[in-house]
């Protein structure tokens, strides 16, 4: 039922059908209690989406943080990451006292190269984190995991930029976020299914981890005012964020479908311009396309250009995702000598995201296509 109205008529439907479930909290507003109905109802739908247990949380950083929590990391431990990606990524670590060890990433997917995992393993390694970028599956996730059960380390999944994305395992789909032992998702204004603030979920495999977690959000409690067997934070999700993820996680499938069909456009309209590396869909995955990100020559020439061309036209401008690999903010040590990450290096100087959103229309995507083109001198 969702799928007949086209792009417009399932927004407008999806914007109704929010409006009243933000309402319909709201309008309990001032009622004093802790009822987590919404948020009940949320975790068990995003669960059945998932085919694995979630909680539901306050965001992608509090996910990663708390699977950091549960597995003791602290003080004097260290935490395996990619050197390419988002700064909040790596923030929760450094906010528990433990190291960050960097590792490069691979060219295609620009995920963590698992070559350089078995060098980085150390006594002190307490979790690898690995981040699955703009919608890409990491397409050798499974040898990570296999690496890291070999020596008894837990994987951290961050699948904040890849929800509704999967890889092939042994001739079924498994949904990123569902493969390691903690699976990280944000539902930031950005994201394919977005709250107004703050919202993320946090799968955990082992069950009594699972538990912890859920304490942990919850102040530590097992029994709110009455027992507190472990300190924990304010992580919890709450009822009206919980209550406007329940009512479009509906419609998440079509704005998948919707996106990717923007993509093939992208794709179909760029794909002769040999000065652009243009982003694919690895074989045995399933990309959601939160991103289209590619890997330009002249890069930041091409980014004047385009803002430029699209000033009045502030959406249809792309962004730098992301410009400095992570060593080498001063927050991190920032010590690292030029080319000790040479394809994290390599990407923050040629990769460049275009417009991707779901109110983006076919025509948008041609005028943006069409700018690219008549940089490079290409003629339709």
């Amino acid at each position: 039922m969702v799928y007949v109205f086209g792009r417009r008529g399932t927004a407008v439907r999806q914007h109704i059908l929010t409006f009243y479930a933000a309402c319909a909290v709201l309008s309990r507003g001032a009622e004093y209690g802790y009822e987590v109905t919404e948020t009940r109802r949320f975790e068990q739908d995003f669960s059945a989406f998932l085919r694995a247990p979630v909680l539901g949380v306050g965001g992608g950083s509090d996910a990663i943080e708390l699977s950091l929590k549960v597995l003791g990391v602290g003080r004097g431990d260290e935490v395996i990451v990619p050197a390419f990606g988002c700064m909040a990524l790596v923030a929760p670590i450094v906010w528990l006292g433990a190291t960050p060890i960097f590792i490069d990433v691979q060219s295609d997917d620009l995920s963590l190269d698992p070559h350089q995992l078995q060098r980085a393993i150390t006594k002190h390694t307490r979790a690898i984190l690995i981040a699955h970028l703009f919608g890409q599956p990491s397409r050798e996730i499974e040898r990570v995991v296999h690496i890291a059960r070999a020596h008894k380390v837990p994987v951290i999944e961050d699948a904040a930029q890849a929800l509704g994305a999967s890889i092939d395992s042994s001739g079924s789909q498994r949904p990123v976020g569902t493969i390691g032992d903690f699976g990280c998702f944000s539902f930031s204004g950005t994201k394919l299914l977005s709250s107004p603030g703050a919202a993320g979920a946090l799968f955990v495999r082992d069950p009594s981890q699972r538990d912890l977690a859920a304490r942990l959000r919850k102040y530590g409690s097992s029994r709110l005012f009455y027992e507190y067997p472990h300190v924990g934070t304010n992580g919890k999700l709450d009822e009206l964020h919980a209550a406007i993820l329940h009512a479009k996680l509906p419609f998440l499938p079509f704005w998948l479908s919707y996106r990717r069909t923007l993509a093939s456009c992208y794709t179909d309209r760029l794909r002769d311009i040999k000065e652009i590396t243009l982003p694919t869909e690895a074989e045995g995955t399933v990309r959601s396309w939160y991103r289209y990100t590619v890997q330009a020559a002249e890069r930041d020439a091409l980014l004047t250009h385009l803002k430029r061309e699209f000033t009045h036209i502030p959406r249809l401008q792309p962004v730098v995702h992301y410009p400095i690999p992570l060593p080498y903010f001063e927050a991190f040590g920032g010590h690292w000598d030029a080319g000790s990450f040479p394809v994290a290096e390599n990407a923050t100087e040629s990769i460049l995201s275009l417009p991707l959103f779901d109110s983006m229309s076919l025509r948008d995507v041609s005028r943006v296509a069409g700018a690219i083109r008549s940089f490079y001198g290409r003629r339709d």
